[in-house]
């Protein structure tokens, strides 16, 4: 029907689009693309224009409309046709189906499916047209629905169809229903309606529409009332006569558009007035403006490029700037201006030459930057140019002339540099010959400001030329100046003239040295003074010379030796008066004389020969030779010869120099007396004694028999030497000394060794040992009766005793030193026995000795591997508490074993370990107080460390105590030094002075053994002390003996009374303890509370005792 009576033509698709029902039999079976979309539910409806049906072969001008039931969509509508006709049919069409669907009821079950075949489509369409001919009513409720006004005229032009929207959109409603009213009597009673009856042209239009309805043809057109209304019009002419018209609401939309289009006026009023301004800056500017496609190729310039560059318009239009050469660009370069236009990236500058049609090359500098659309379509490029020509020529002549003046300046600078290398050249070679001269040389400005001098002129100074150019010679060395130097200088700068002087100069190095200074005036370029020059002649040699001949003639007049010097011929040229007092010879008698009538005659010919031969072979000679005086007498000299040499090398004379050594034989057998003789006792010394010895020893290899060697010592010796003075001690020796004299007998031999001891030699014992000990022993007995009968001193009488030691040997089988060593060991062992009395050396003395070497050697081994660890013995108070703890050193070996103290203390102190061992045990203490000081519980307790008397003595003693606090960080007043009373017998005043430096750093001091020793209150009241130690040999039997009881008491009562602090060590039992609590003494120490224990066990003990 749609076909039929409105031309319009249908179309029914199944759900890929395919075209199943159409009005154009010759469109069924294609696919609609749009239809597919919507049928996809990509859209629900969607209307063609004519433009874009023109674009496509497929759609056409229509609108497409899905068609859905129960939210299921069936098929998809379209009819084509112009828009403003099919829009508002599709809708009447869509509501009939959808309808008449519904009215079939139980038919539509089946149309869910997906569509049949054509057939039954066509149908289906049958059906639903004759049901849409019977349902006028529902026909005009679906255009009621619709938003434009519709209407249809048959074909006299009669209305026949509206809606409502018609009415509202034409100011219709408050007119008479216009059902079979003319198109045209209904546009005559709406002009009146809307006042526009007299309008000019109006009813002109009005018959043109009219005119192209009647001849079927169809009118797009919008109409604007007074009021502003704008309504859109569109007629369409159905064939067969009729029209349907639409009418459709416009006026927002075209308000908008012509707000739109008013503001585009503007805009292109605001362009065009700034587009005249750009073309006149255009204009007026130097640079021109370019734009390029998105290829890259120019479309226009702007400016006056062209007059500039005299090439018509069209001459960059469709080209690329790289299609021509560009001058001066390398072919990198061309490359990474092209690859930036492909970056689409922004240049500026870009320099290049252009070769123009007449032959002249133009050069250019442009920039440029990419456009782009405003959805980021990139359009091209567009930048400015500019003719650089003109600068380029200008560069190019300054290049000309800066290379030109390059060139001059090149050739200059060649020049100077040349004549800068000679004079550099000629400057070094002065340089190097003014310091390849040894003398000193220098040179001054008119105000005496150095100016240069040699290396030589540096040693002077002591300071290297750049330290002294410049300046004077008061501001380098003011001490330098001498008598001449400023006066001499300063008149060779008023007038030119030179001088010369000698002065003694001091170097720079102290040294000084007889100068001689000569001085000159130099002129300059303008013919003045420009300075003084300078040169000074080390003359110290020359004068050193001259000294030394004078001292030679003064020497040769007066020197102690006699000098005679000879020809080669051995006849005398010249002597010294000491020849003559020598010889008798006068000088006139001896010159001219041959050597020969010195001679003695005890001496060879052959000896003189050797002597000429040794001169001549090494130059000189010297030795021993018996020559004769004038009067004949025979003496020893010693003589001395040697050559004279010329400048040239060769001899000229010999001297001989020669000294009378009569007087030095006599001294000589003096001095061999004295040095076997000891002074004091004129008898034998220990070198007398050890030379006769191997003597003995080397006459026992041939003739073998038993010998002794006796050892003595006066005991006590030393007391009487501090007692009474060494005059006594000297007369005691002197007295001793004779009486062992009147006891030796003839062969034997006595000697002093030194100090108190002498030692007797007896040889020639016979074979039988036997026999000979007992000759020894009655020989010592009656010495040791001998020395024990009373010394008659300045001072009284005077008793001494002595002890011997005597090793008896086999002569011929054992060394001096080995003997030596046996009778020492025997003496001491005598001294051990209770003195005044003899010992003789047995084999277990020696075993004793190896022992005591060895024990060394391994105290020292044990030093270095740090085999000595520390023992601590509570000290404790009254109540019980522990205040501290004595640290006692123990050596445990390597194996394990302790080695006790007896053993290694003693060793110790007599070979000087005692000092690096006393030292690990002054610091192994304080690190331990350090220990202690961390801990609350144990940071009360003091240490009390053991000084033997030697470490005491040591001159750094002091500082070594302060060092270990200070490398600990120990607090000084929990350190106690214990000192014996034997510390206090030497030097008392030191020890007094070393108390005091330790006591003001916080040290403590306790004296211990107290009472055992040299205890005096005099030196016990100067000490600075803090205690008193009772001697375990006093608390041991404090209970048995009345008199160890009564010293302990004394020496608590002595504390008290000095204000001095008291403990008791030894103590074993509690009740030696209550003792001496009773007695006032309330500091213990001992095996009673403890045994010296190591750190873990003592600190371990402490925990255990204050658990209790």
């Amino acid at each position: 029907m749609l076909q039929a009576e409105l031309a319009l033509v249908c179309n029914f698709m199944d759900h890929e689009g395919r075209i199943l029902a159409s009005g154009d039999p010759a469109r069924i079976g294609r696919i609609h693309p749009v239809a597919a979309r919507i049928m996809r539910g990509e859209m629900d409806e969607c209307s063609v224009s004519r433009e874009e049906a023109a674009s496509s072969g497929v759609v056409r001008e229509g609108v497409l409309t899905a068609i859905d039931l129960d939210g299921q969509r069936l098929t998809c509508f379209t009819i084509a046709g112009p828009l403003p006709v099919v829009r508002p049919l599709a809708h009447v069409v869509r509501f009939c189906v959808t309808s008449l669907l519904q009215i079939v009821g139980g038919e539509a079950s089946s149309l869910h499916a997906p569509l049949a075949p054509v057939a039954n489509f066509n149908e289906l369409l049958q059906h639903a047209s004759t049901a849409v001919r019977f349902s006028v009513a529902r026909l005009h409720q679906t255009l009621e629905h619709i938003t434009e006004g519709v209407t249809l005229f048959d074909e006299q032009l009669r209305l026949v169809v509206w809606n409502r929207r018609f009415l509202e959109v034409m100011d219709w409603l408050q007119e008479p229903e216009p059902r079979g009213q003319t198109l045209e009597a209904m546009i005559t009673r709406y002009l009146v309606l809307q006042g526009m009856q007299d309008v000019p042209q109006l009813a002109e239009h009005v018959h043109e529409r009219m005119q192209r309805l009647r001849a079927g043809r169809s009118n797009d057109f919008q109409f604007r009332t007074l009021q502003g209304k704008c309504i859109a019009i569109a007629d369409r002419a159905l064939p067969g006569g009729g029209v349907v018209s639409t009418y459709t609401d416009v006026t927002e939309r075209q308000q908008l558009l012509d707000a739109l289009r008013n503001a585009r006026d503007d805009a292109e009023l605001l362009v065009q007035e700034r587009t005249r301004t750009l073309d006149t800056l255009v204009q007026l500017s130097t640079d021109w403006f370019w734009e390029q496609d998105a290829e890259h190729r120019f479309t226009r310039t702007f400016g006056n490029v062209l007059d500039k560059l005299h090439v018509p318009p069209e001459y960059f239009v469709g080209k690329r700037r790289w299609d021509s050469p560009m001058l001066g660009v390398s072919d990198a370069q061309r490359a990474e201006h092209i690859a930036l236009h492909e970056r689409r990236e922004p240049f500026r500058q870009f320099e290049y030459g252009l070769a123009m049609r007449n032959g002249e090359v133009r050069y250019l500098s442009v920039s440029g930057a990419p456009r782009f659309d405003v959805h980021g379509v990139f359009l091209g490029y567009h930048g400015t140019g500019n003719d650089i020509t003109e600068r380029m020529h200008n560069q190019r002549l300054l290049q000309e002339h800066s290379h030109a003046l390059q060139q001059a300046n090149a050739e200059m600078e060649r020049q100077v540099a040349e004549r800068t290398a000679q004079l550099r050249q000629q400057l070094s070679f002065m340089h190097q010959l003014l310091d390849a001269i040894p003398t000193p040389i220098f040179y001054k400005d008119t105000a005496e400001r150095y100016l240069g001098g040699n290396r030589a002129f540096e040693q002077v100074l002591g300071k290297p030329v750049q330290d002294f150019v410049g300046k004077t010679l008061r501001q380098v060395r003011p001490d330098f100046l001498i008598r001449h130097t400023e006066e001499a200088g300063r008149q060779l700068l008023r007038e030119i003239g030179q001088t010369s002087f000698e002065e003694p100069v001091e170097y720079g190095d102290g040294s000084v040295h007889e100068m001689q200074l000569h001085k000159a005036s130099f002129i300059d370029l303008s013919g003045r003074i420009g300075g003084v020059v300078g040169v000074m002649f080390d003359i110290t040699a020359r004068k050193r010379m001259e000294e030394d001949l004078r001292q030679a003639a003064a020497f040769f007049d007066n020197s102690i030796e006699g000098i005679m010097v000879t020809g080669l011929d051995g006849r005398v040229l010249n002597v010294n008066p000491m020849f003559t007092r020598i010889t008798g010879y006068t000088r006139a008698q001896a010159i001219g004389q041959h050597v020969r009538i010195f001679k003695s005659g005890r001496h060879a010919d052959s000896y003189f020969k050797a002597v000429r031969e040794a001169v001549a072979r090494e130059g000189n000679w010297q030795g021993e030779v018996w020559n004769k005086r004038k009067n004949g007498e025979i003496y020893p000299q010693w003589l001395s010869v040697s050559e004279v040499r010329d400048a040239q090398g060769a001899v000229v004379h010999h001297v001989a120099s020669f000294s009378d050594m009569s007087q030095q034989k006599d001294a000589e057998e003096r001095l061999e007396q004295l040095a076997y003789t000891d002074l004091l006792t004129r008898l034998p010394n220990r070198r007398r004694l050890l030379d006769r010895l191997g003597h003995a020893l080397a006459l026992g290899e041939r003739n073998p028999q038993h010998g002794a060697l006796l050892i003595i010592d006066i005991d006590e010796f030393k007391s009487l030497n501090d007692t009474r003075g060494h005059e006594a001690g000297d007369r005691l020796l002197q007295q001793a000394a004779h009486r062992l004299t009147s006891l030796i007998s003839e062969g034997d031999t006595l000697a002093r060794l030194g100090g108190d001891e002498f030692a007797v030699l007896m040889e020639g014992l016979g074979t039988d040992a036997s026999v000979a000990v007992a000759q020894v022993q009655t020989q010592a007995e009656r010495l040791l009766q001998a020395l024990d009968a009373p010394y008659a001193l300045s001072t009284g009488e005077h008793h001494h005793s002595a002890s011997i030691g005597i090793a008896v040997f086999d002569q011929g089988h054992c060394d001096r030193a080995q003997l030596l060593q046996q009778a020492e060991m025997a003496m001491y062992r005598a001294k051990a026995s209770g003195r005044n009395t003899l010992s003789f050396f047995d084999p277990e003395m020696q075993a004793a000795l190896g022992r005591r070497i060895a024990l060394e050697q391994a105290l020292r081994s044990a030093l270095q591997a740090r085999q000595f660890e520390l023992h601590y013995q509570p000290q404790v108070n009254d109540a019980g508490a522990v205040i501290g703890a004595e640290a006692l050193v123990r050596w445990r070996t390597s194996d394990g074993t302790m080695v006790p103290p007896g053993e290694f203390i003693g060793l110790a102190e007599r070979t000087g370990l005692i000092l690096p061992l006393g030292r690990w045990v002054l610091d192994t203490a304080c690190h331990q107080l350090v220990a202690w000081a961390l801990d609350p519980a144990r940071a009360h307790l003091s240490i009390a460390v053991n000084v033997s008397a030697r470490q005491f003595h040591h001159p750094d003693f002091v500082e070594q105590v302060l060092q270990a606090l200070s490398d600990s960080g120990a607090p000084a007043q929990r350190l106690k030094l214990e000192l014996t009373e034997s510390l206090l017998i030497e030097d008392i005043e030191s020890v007094i002075t070393k108390m005091q430096t330790l006591k003001e750093h916080g040290v403590g001091f306790s004296l211990d053994d107290f009472g055992t020793g040299y205890s005096s209150l005099s030196y016990l009241k100067r000490l600075p002390l803090d205690q008193l130690k009772i001697d375990q040999s006093f608390v041991r039997d404090v209970l048995l003996d009345a008199n160890d009881a009564a010293i302990a008491r004394t020496v608590v009562a002595l504390a008290d009374s000095l204000g001095l602090q008291v403990i008791a060590e030894g103590v074993e039992t509690a009740e030696q303890r209550d003792f001496l609590r009773a007695s006032g003494c309330h500091a213990y120490q001992g095996y009673f509370f403890s045994r010296p224990v190591s750190i873990d066990a003592f600190e371990a003990w402490m925990t255990a005792r204050s658990t209790r």
